[in-house]
């Protein structure tokens, strides 16, 4: 029985480290992918003229692609550095 134990623990074990090794790669990719969304919209921003409505039309176009996902624009912008609503 008590190898049983040891077995069932070892498996255990070994689940929680690949949950945490998956998060850590999940979030991983989502840094990266946000910190190249925050960079293209930055300088699709420099380029657009104020009150052009980028940011909302641009937010509308993923979100009909994306509708059952959580994505937020600004907070993508804040990742990388930028301040799009000070332009």
């Amino acid at each position: 029985m008590a190898e049983y134990r040891t077995w069932v623990k070892t498996i255990k074990e070994r689940i929680s480290s690949s949950r945490i090794k998956a998060s850590l790669s999940v979030n991983h990719e989502l840094i990266a992918l946000y910190w190249f969304l925050g960079s293209q919209i930055a300088e699709k921003q420099k380029m657009a003229s104020w009150g052009s409505g980028f940011i909302d039309q641009f937010s509308k176009d993923l979100k009909e692609e994306f509708l059952d996902e959580q994505l937020d624009i600004p907070e993508v912008t804040a990742l990388y550095g930028e301040d799009i609503w000070m332009n």
